[in-house]
């Protein structure tokens, strides 16, 4: 199997694990958001708004899909959030502003520039819910589903940047996917129940 096949395997799955990765977040969110990072899920908001825009600049309808997607379903984590009075109606707010405001600039500065700041703010992104998840002893909120896909979206897309020698699809990962591990092995049920009861003896 030659590079070029792989990659138009990769595409669609790429495409279609993108827009279902957070909906098992959703779900999980609308009954607990205990251990969840809320400023995790804020930024990754942001970070698929600059990446739909970003699309939009570069005109990559799959890339303004996936994102969108993504971002509602963030967005949509933050309003349980909300209505669990976790985060502030002002907060929410706040960033729906943020990223109204948002759009005329990136529609004006380099799409390049544009690119970067996605890239930055999407790496990071799951940082936060790193700290969250090693501070935490409650997790009931975190789905673990959710942290598999993203270890499979993570790896499929290394490969396909390494397929299309493109650092910047490459880079982003050698942060999240280690840390969507770390949050998987740190939420396992077993390894909770084990640390529960040590803690009782």
């Amino acid at each position: 199997m030659n590079a070029d096949t792989v990659q138009s395997v990769l595409a669609p799955f790429l495409v279609a694990l993108s827009v279902a990765f957070v909906w098992p977040q959703v779900v999980r969110s609308f009954r607990s958001v205990a251990g969840l990072s809320l400023a995790s899920m804020a930024q990754n908001v942001w970070a698929s708004g600059l990446w739909v825009l970003y699309g939009v600049r570069t005109t990559t309808p799959p890339l303004v899909f996936a994102n969108a997607s993504a971002g509602i379903g963030f967005a949509l984590v933050l309003v349980a959030a909300t209505r669990a009075e976790v985060v502030s109606t002002r907060t929410m707010m706040f960033h729906t502003a943020g990223l109204l405001a948002l759009v005329p600039v990136a529609l004006t500065i380099p799409a390049t520039a544009l690119g970067w700041a996605a890239i930055v703010v999407g790496a990071t992104g799951i940082l936060p819910q790193v700290a969250r998840t090693l501070a935490a002893t409650d997790h009931t909120g975190v789905s673990r589903p959710t942290y598999a896909m993203v270890v499979a979206l993570t790896t499929s897309w290394s490969v396909y940047g390494i397929l299309e020698r493109d650092l910047l699809i490459v880079l982003p990962n050698f942060v999240i996917l280690p840390s969507a591990l770390l949050v998987l092995w740190h939420t396992h049920p077993r390894r909770n129940t084990a640390v529960a009861h040590a803690a009782a003896n």
